[in-house]
């Protein structure tokens, strides 16, 4: 299958690179590259309407200076590039974040394997490892934790080798859901509260389950 890459060029990058991501992943947008201050964007050649990258653009003119150009990429064997290219993540001297492919490295206290497929929260976006670097300097045993918009469940993941009880990860994507549980498998874990779903499924401010998987 051929992909068409759009190179979107935005200032300043960091500011803008996660709302673009946000908005064009709702779109049919497979996959990204952050290279600063381009973000590559990747979908399926044919399934992506230009007017939605063409809205995407025009809405976010008013906050970033952000232009685009577009070429089609042959097809190629995808994950042998991912992993060319797929780094793992340090996220301080406990925490180390690696894709399956990645030798362990027992240097670190928690070396989580996180395989990403199409779903957000690798720990290579700022957002998601400064929340590592957060429960990774605090004592979070049997504290609550919501992972609202999970991902990967990374963040979840962390937060329950760690002690913290109970873990709730939720994301309103089924990629994403079923990400999540495979990745808990990975790293030895059993989370009961992975939800598919949104606020919905949340009683109240305090974090109570409508209900369960």
């Amino acid at each position: 299958m051929n992909y068409t890459e759009y190179k979107i060029t935005i200032e300043p990058f960091n500011e803008g690179k996660d709302v673009v991501i946000a908005q064009l992943a709702e779109n049919g947008f497979e996959s990204f590259v952050e290279e600063d201050p381009v973000l590559k964007a990747y979908a399926p050649e044919n399934i992506i309407d230009e007017k939605v990258i063409e809205k995407t653009v025009a809405d976010l003119q008013q906050f970033f200076r952000i232009s685009y150009e577009v070429s089609v990429i042959e097809d190629r064997n995808w994950n042998e590039e991912w992993e060319k290219n797929y780094e793992d993540v340090i996220v301080d001297e406990n925490v180390r974040i690696r894709a399956p492919f990645h030798d362990p490295d027992p240097e670190f206290q928690y070396d989580i394997e996180i395989k990403p497929q199409m779903s957000f929260g690798t720990a290579h976006h700022d957002t998601t490892r400064q929340m590592l670097e957060v429960i990774s300097s605090k004592d979070v045993k049997d504290l609550s934790l919501l992972d609202m918009g999970c991902g990967t469940g990374v963040i979840a993941i962390l937060a329950a080798l760690k002690g913290a009880s109970p873990v709730t990860a939720i994301d309103n994507d089924e990629w994403a859901w079923e990400n999540t549980k495979e990745n808990v498998l990975r790293n030895n874990l059993e989370l009961d509260n992975v939800l598919l779903g949104d606020a919905s499924l949340l009683k109240d401010k305090n974090g109570i389950l409508l209900w369960q998987i």
